[in-house]
Order: C-alpha cells, then structure tokens, then sequence
C-alpha cells in the first residue's frame, strides 16, 4: 500500500498540538524539521488481518485507522529512523502513549481544518514548508499563524500533588499514570506501588519517567516493555 502524503496542514496540526516537541526524545523541534511519524507502523496496512487484531488487543476500538490523528506524532527525521516500523507490544507504557496521543488528536484535527479553511494561514504554511533558508518567512507571518489557534500543553500548569523522584513532581495522575515534570521536561509514569515489570527502563533499571521511548532517568532510548 502506497504511504500515506501528508497535507501540509496535517504536519502542521499535530506538530502545534504537541507543543513543537519531538514525540520520542522530547526536545524542542522547529517546524521546517518535523517528521510525522505512526506509533503504530503504516506497514501494518500491508499484512490483511493484522489491523483488526491490534486493534482488539490495543482496546483502540474498530474506528481506529492507521492513519489518523490517533496515530501520528511529530518527530525529528533522526528519532523517525531510529524507531522505524517497530511495533511495539501492548504493554501498559503503551498503551499510555496511544492514549496520550488519541487525547491530543482532537486538538491536531481542529488545528489542521483551520489552517485549510484559512487561505492566509494556508498561504504563510505553504511558505514554512519550502522555507530553506531562515529569512524566508517573517516572524510577523509566524505569529499570525500561530496567534489564534487552541494551544494544549505539554504539561499543564497545575500544582504539583505528589513528589515521586528527587527533582521530579507529579501534576496529574489518574488510571495508575502520572504525568510527571522536572521544570524543563515532562513524562509520565507509573504510579502503582508494584508496577508492571515492562515500565522497568532495562538500562538503568528505574520506572522512568518515560517521553516516547526515552528513559528520563538516564536518557537513553529503549523499549520499556521489553
């Protein structure tokens, strides 16, 4: 099956309701830069019957599609190499990440049909993405774009409830998952006082927090649920 070719205002849409934070490793990405990526892989759309059966054991429900907003993340070309057409297992750290995405994708689908119903934001879009050069658009365009569209943090600023590592302070939780800041970056992780062994990171042996498959702790890329 052909890859899916993403509209300009679809990257655009889920790399601003990401907060212009690369998915897997956490740091900031200007947008020229991203990359879209699929938690779940596109090539799952080449194997008949595979789909169906993620979705049974993932629990995303027979309305989930590969490519979606439930499914796209931004990422930096490099994080988009490393992880490649992995599929991961349906372990509870991802099952958090596909829930932390399909929360987001509301927001990623409101931002990307506003941007293709405003031709001026259309317009100054068209021009980031065939921007080569830094002086090619104007900050006043940037702005205009960005001015008046819905913004979901990363983090919201709530106060913190719970201390759970040195140096890292939990501002929401529920369903066993905290979402969890140190002041520069955020993750979640687990809040169970006997968590499932595959949020354990198997390099430096603590429960994360986890951004992606970036251990926070030590800052390596693994799979959690290995």
């Amino acid at each position: 099956m052909a890859k899916h070719k993403f509209m300009a205002a679809e990257k655009f849409g889920v790399w601003h309701a990401f907060d212009g934070q690369c998915f897997w490793c956490g740091k900031p990405i200007a947008y020229p830069q991203t990359t879209v990526d699929h938690v779940i892989p596109e090539s799952v759309e080449d194997k008949p019957g595979l789909l169906d059966e993620i979705r049974r054991t993932y629990g995303l429900g027979p309305e989930f599609e590969i490519n979606s907003f439930r499914n796209w993340v931004p990422c930096h070309g490099n994080c988009n190499s490393s992880k490649g057409k992995r599929l991961y297992g349906p372990s509870p750290a991802m099952l958090a990440l596909l829930d932390m995405v399909g929360r987001r994708s509301d927001s990623a689908a409101k931002i990307a049909r506003r941007t293709t119903e405003d031709r001026e934001k259309g317009r100054i879009l068209g021009k980031l993405e065939s921007a080569l050069e830094a002086n090619v658009i104007t900050r006043e365009e940037l702005v205009s774009l960005l001015g008046d569209l819905d913004h979901q943090p990363l983090v919201p600023g709530a106060q913190p409830v719970l201390e759970l590592l040195r140096g890292w302070t939990v501002v929401r939780g529920g369903n066993g998952i905290a979402t969890v800041t140190d002041g520069r970056r955020a993750g979640i992780a687990p809040t169970d006082p006997n968590p499932h062994h595959s949020w354990r990171c198997p390099t430096c042996g603590t429960y994360g927090p986890w951004n992606g498959v970036v251990c926070l702790s030590c800052g390596q890329m693994s799979e959690p649920w290995d």
